[in-house]
């Protein structure tokens, strides 16, 4: 309900979760378990002409299970049961997928020692690649939330809990870091999309705080340019702007005169 754009599919956001899908899970990782599943259905194929080995009864669990659980979240995912699922879960395929990575790896080894040296090779690259975009990654939410965090406790020190008024804010983030009551606060799910009718919704609810984020469907950022951020709207005078060039984030708060 707050993100309408989340709850239809675009190329631009497949391709991004996509990307989330592979660095959260590993590369490595997701083509070991295709390579291992492969292995497996082949065997079990020729299950009539000869029996499965000791060393395939051992990884068919973990490939079963990795393979189930893929299915679910991929089917939540298409049916936008949980839509934004791949950076939560990503990193739960990545852990069911270590041990099948390392059995794909010691089989390879087995019966194709000429390729094994690259593979592992192939395989730390990759590993060092993942790690360096989550390391890139983290550092980014690092910042991202420093700015969340500065509004939020502004609000928190200045907010009467007790007073009528309420806080317009559709950062989620922001709102649970203040520790204000859900009751305190209006977003753009109930918002008019004109400019006239938005600042008489805003009075309407008694809206003290003014939160703008840049961010899509969000309705002061559609209604008000990235020009008059720094000028008053309507009965609202600027106070703050919390800012993060990495993974940019930018927070204006404004305060009813």
């Amino acid at each position: 309900m707050m993100n309408p754009a989340i709850a239809r599919f675009s190329a631009k956001q497949i391709a991004s979760d996509t990307a989330t899908l592979l660095v959260s899970s590993d590369v490595a990782v997701l083509i070991a378990c295709g390579v291992a599943g492969w292995f497996v259905v082949r065997r079990l194929a020729q299950i009539n002409r000869q029996r499965l080995s000791a060393e395939t009864k051992r990884i068919i669990p973990a490939i079963a299970f990795f393979l189930a659980f893929f299915g679910l979240i991929f089917v939540a995912y298409l049916t936008h049961q949980q839509p934004i699922i791949f950076p939560r879960y990503g990193l739960l395929l990545f852990s069911l997928g270590l041990p099948i990575l390392a059995w794909t790896y010691l089989w390879i080894r087995e019966r194709k020692p000429q390729l094994a040296r690259g593979i592992l090779i192939g395989i730390i690259a990759i590993c060092v690649s993942d790690a360096s975009i989550q390391f890139v990654g983290a550092v980014g939410e690092i910042n991202r939330y420093q700015a969340q965090r500065t509004v939020a406790d502004y609000l928190r020190d200045h907010f009467d809990q007790n007073s009528n008024a309420r806080v317009f804010c559709d950062e989620a983030t922001v709102r649970v870091l203040s520790g204000i009551p859900e009751d305190k606060f209006v977003s753009s799910v109930d918002a008019p999309r004109d400019r006239e009718a938005f600042l008489r919704f805003l009075n309407d609810n008694r809206v003290e705080y003014l939160i703008v984020v840049e961010a899509e469907r969000s309705a002061p950022f559609e209604l008000f340019p990235r020009s008059e951020y720094n000028e008053p709207i309507g009965n609202y005078e600027s106070i703050m702007l919390a800012h993060s060039g990495f993974l940019r984030t930018d927070i204006h708060l404004y305060r009813h005169k």
